[in-house]
């Protein structure tokens, strides 16, 4: 009978240690799977409360990181690629409290015995990115995708994302690039092959683009130093005159037509030769005068009408001299060009002009330049000549 109880006693005993050490093992089970769970949900949520702000217009919006609030974000990424590094927590900290931007936690510069260990940390951080799958063009309802992902070989932090609805973008009025296509004209200054070009809007356009004439000049590549013909074209494709636009005037959205181009056409300029029947005469007068061989190159006539201002010097008549190359003589004299006749300047404001202009010119009154500055000269004329025959 004592033998049983012995033998019960053992059996008990027994199976309270075998109880006590299973419980150990629960034990030390549950700690290690609760700081598994702490550690991955420390991960799943480094972009809990990292949001956007929205702004712009419905159709055309764009997002924007909220900049003290993604920072509070890159300092829990830093927390878990320091400690996965192998950073001691004092000195993650250290890194993480004297942060004032993303660049502060990538770029530690302060005195330090951890080697590679701070090597590893700030390699990962830099390869760290938190982004979004859309930015700009945006309109309510949307949705868009932030993105962590460290790009590293052995990444220390777990790819996540989360989807955010975009919101909160101000209503805009439409505009077709043909409706205001129809404002925008060529305005001339010059002659047909002489002629300077730029851009008017009317009166009537819509208001957000009355004073946008520069705007257009670039977009249609309309060049102030060069001069153009009738018939020349100006053109862009609609879209990129939309997106141009739309960059620029917030509460409007123009919308192209698809595949067609917006196009302004030169018309309208006069012919650029006019007549003077003693324009021979006056050629005649100034080589009689001269010792050189020379010979007339090309006459111009400047009609103030066509200028923003009096230009005292109307008459130009270029001359080579026939044994010297890229050399020429110019002769610049006010002139009054009446019916087809070149007169002088009148004397008296009451008369209409002067003595025909052969009466008081001469060899003398040409001068010289090369060929640079004759092709300065000259360009200065264009849009604003009439070459005489």
């Amino acid at each position: 009978m004592n033998l049983n109880l012995d033998k019960f006693k053992n059996t008990l005993k027994n199976k309270n240690l075998v109880t006590i050490i299973t419980a150990a093992v629960v034990i030390i089970v549950l700690v290690i799977a609760g700081r598994a769970i702490r550690n991955n949900h420390q991960q799943q949520n480094l972009l809990s409360g990292n949001e956007v702000s929205f702004t712009g217009y419905n159709g055309h919006g764009s997002a924007n990181f909220d900049q003290a609030i993604t920072l509070d974000t890159w300092k829990k990424v830093a927390q878990v690629e320091g400690k996965k590094a192998g950073l001691k927590k004092d000195r993650i900290n250290l890194i993480i409290n004297n942060a004032h931007s993303y660049n502060d936690l990538v770029s530690d510069t302060t005195s330090s015995n951890d080697g590679m260990k701070l090597s590893d940390y700030l390699s990962h951080m830099s390869n760290t990115r938190i982004i979004l799958s859309k930015d700009s063009s945006l309109a309510n309802g949307n949705k868009i995708t932030m993105t962590l992902r460290d790009k590293s070989t052995n990444p220390y932090v777990k790819t996540q994302s989360k989807v955010i609805k975009v919101s909160d973008l101000k209503e805009s009025k439409t505009v077709t690039i043909d409706s205001i296509m129809k404002h925008i004209k060529l305005s001339n200054t010059g002659t047909n092959g002489y002629a300077n070009e730029k851009i008017i809007i009317d009166k009537n356009a819509p208001s957000e683009i009355l004073s946008m004439e520069q705007t257009f000049e670039e977009a249609f590549e309309i060049d102030s130093s060069k001069t153009y013909s009738n018939g020349h074209k100006f053109s862009i494709s609609q879209q990129d005159l939309a997106d141009g636009l739309n960059e620029s005037v917030e509460d409007t959205y123009y919308k192209p037509s698809s595949g067609k181009k917006a196009t302004l056409t030169v018309s309208g300029l006069k012919d650029p030769k006019r007549t003077a029947k003693n324009l021979s005469a006056i050629d005649d007068k100034i080589k009689n005068d001269s010792d050189e061989s020379i010979s007339l190159w090309k006459a111009y006539y400047v009609d103030n009408k066509y200028l923003d201002s009096s230009f005292s010097k109307n008459l130009v008549m270029i001359y080579k001299i026939d044994d010297t190359k890229n050399v020429y003589l110019i002769l610049n004299t006010p002139a009054i060009l009446k019916g087809d006749t070149l007169y002088q300047p009148a004397d008296d404001d009451d008369e209409p002009h002067g003595d025909p202009i052969q009466d008081d010119v001469s060899f003398d009154d040409l001068e010289s330049e090369d060929e640079e500055t004759f092709n300065d000269d000259i360009k200065n004329l264009y849009g604003f000549v009439f070459e005489l025959n």
